[in-house]
């Protein structure tokens, strides 16, 4: 029976032992203010009551990750520290950044202490918030699941910018990917207030998500790259760049990229565009689409190009577009809303469809709603634009597709203009806000597309042959919205023709009255970048999920 009992006892200790910190030090107390700006910024103040008991340390340090992962994109942080104190005193700390992490290395190398002191630390967050379409997002690690001692007791205070409400509300705790909610909150006057109900042990954290009215703050920044990623790429090319050598590259290479510049792109080598009702063309009569139009006014493909597409496709008539109402109610009120259905043709005789084109009809299928394309239509977009730009190429309108010109020019601009060459760095940013990658003949089609939109922007409704010429003036429609004169030239073509009736429309409202909402439900769905699956609420969320966090420990 001893035996049986020392056994039990033993068994008792072994999983309590389990539990034990690993660690004497431990932190007390753990008090985190967050104060949100219109600007998107925020000042985070740290209140940390760090327990060193018996152990003599330096003082601690404190991590905090740069960047996030957001999707296929990375959202990087730019902070900058304020101050820090010990027991209400400034205290010596260092600042350094490693691993895509910012540390400050508080205390001093020549002394130790031990037992209680409070350390307060404030700094500056930029590109902290987060926004969605339908609402804005503070998604912050109050405390990071990098702290390697146990956490007692902390609590949570984020004031929003005056006059700004407090929408919902999440949060999160336990080791990272943890989707537990072991606090409890409240809004206290529009004031977010939070504490953990138990305590957080070594490499636990807590995060929280506020959520606010959209447009509340401005529009998040993503990255193609991380901090870490975009510092070792820097490092590899500044070792490249110094072999060159620092005074070619600022002196003579900036003189050559200017003079290049300037002496192969004139804008006004074909002198003051004039006014012409003249679709586009090609030196051999071929029709040059509206996509491909827009593209070379801009050099690059946007919404405005796909929608001018779809108009031109149901004037030629591939497609038909249906307004269609979704009914539905809520206690006994009509939340009916309308949508639009785009259903394909026979394709008509004697017209050949171009590859960006194909890639739109394929995404429509045999029939489609536009609120069905939202999710995924980038994809369509990233297929189209790339065929648009390869066709433009084929013709010789482009060398080759001008964004990657263009991100080129930058991002060497950039570059160099923090690696010590500031007459370089100028140089090609400059270039990267104007080369457009067109070749003589783009420049010359350009011109005359220059030309066409003062007319668009013009047209007078006195030109009777507008209105007896409606199939021609009907060509126009695609033309406009892809060079973004669509409002002016509807408010031109309702008066030349009210009664205007297209057969490629059909619906309830009349065409005048339809088209500016079928023009912006458009837009809303047709989505030209992957969406963010970053949001902290709708399942997406877990503790350490959001910015800021890390953690640190003594030394």
């Amino acid at each position: 029976m001893k035996k049986k009992s020392a056994f039990i006892l033993l068994a008792i200790l072994a999983v309590l032992a389990l539990y034990l910190p690993s660690s004497a030090e431990i932190i007390r107390d753990y008090k985190v203010k967050v104060i949100l700006e219109k600007d998107g910024s925020a000042t985070v103040s740290e209140k940390i009551k760090y327990d060193f008991e018996d152990e003599s340390r330096h003082g601690i340090y404190r991590d905090i990750p740069l960047s996030r992962k957001v999707g296929s994109m990375y959202k990087n942080l730019d902070i900058k520290l304020a101050g820090i104190e010990r027991d209400g005193r400034s205290e010596d700390y260092s600042v350094y950044n490693e691993d895509g992490n910012i540390t400050f290395k508080i205390g001093k190398g020549d002394a130790t202490i031990s037992g209680p002191h409070l350390y307060s630390i404030t700094y500056r967050v930029l590109n902290g918030t987060s926004t969605f379409d339908d609402h804005d997002e503070f998604y912050w690690n109050a405390i990071g699941t990098g702290w390697k001692v146990p956490v007692e007791r902390a609590d949570v205070e984020i004031v929003p910018p005056k006059g700004v409400p407090i929408t919902k509300t999440t949060g999160f705790t336990g080791a990272q990917g943890s989707r537990e909610q072991n606090f409890h909150s409240s809004i206290i006057g529009n004031i977010f207030v939070a504490e953990i109900t138990q305590r957080l042990d070594a490499y636990q954290g807590f995060s929280v998500v506020l959520g606010f009215p959209p447009n509340t703050f401005p529009r998040s920044v993503l990255s193609e790259k991380s901090i870490e990623q975009m510092g070792e790429e820097r490092t590899d090319l500044i070792i490249g760049l110094i072999i060159i050598g620092l005074i070619i590259l600022n002196i003579a290479l900036p003189v050559w990229a200017l003079v290049w510049y300037f002496r192969g792109h004139k804008n006004a080598r074909f002198g003051k565009p004039f006014a012409n009702f003249d679709l586009p063309v090609t030196n051999d009569g071929q029709r040059i689409s509206p996509a491909e139009s827009g593209a070379i006014d801009t050099s690059k493909l946007d919404q405005n190009d796909v929608v001018g597409t779809i108009f031109d496709l149901a004037i030629r008539g591939y497609i038909k577009i249906e307004q269609v109402t979704e009914k539905s109610s809520f206690l006994g009120i009509d939340t009916s809303s309308r949508d639009y259905k785009i259903k394909q043709l026979e394709p008509p005789k004697n017209d050949v469809l171009l590859e960006h084109e194909r890639s739109l009809l394929d995404r429509f299928g045999s029939e489609v709603k536009l609120s069905d394309l939202s999710k995924d239509f980038y994809e369509t977009f990233n297929s189209m634009e790339a065929a648009v730009f390869k066709e433009l190429v084929k013709k010789g309108y482009y060398q080759e597709d001008p964004t990657n010109q263009k991100n080129l020019f930058a991002f060497f601009g950039i570059f160099t203009f923090f690696l010590g060459l500031p007459l370089l760095g100028i140089a090609l940013f400059f270039i990267s806000t104007r080369v457009l990658g067109r070749t003589r003949a783009g420049d010359e089609i350009d011109w005359k597309t220059d030309g066409l939109k003062l007319f668009l922007s013009r047209m007078s409704a006195n030109y009777k042959w507008q209105a007896e010429q409606l199939a021609i003036v009907e060509q126009m429609i695609p033309y406009a919205m892809a060079l973004g004169y669509i409002d002016r030239f509807m408010e031109q073509l309702k008066i030349i023709k009210p009664d205007y009736r297209p057969g490629w429309y059909a619906g309830n409202d009349p065409f005048y009255i339809m088209t500016p909402a079928l023009i912006s439900s458009m837009h809303s769905n047709l989505t030209t970048h992957e969406p963010s699956s970053s949001s902290g609420f709708s399942g997406g969320g877990f503790s350490g999920g959001g910015g800021g966090g890390g953690g640190g420990g003594s030394w």
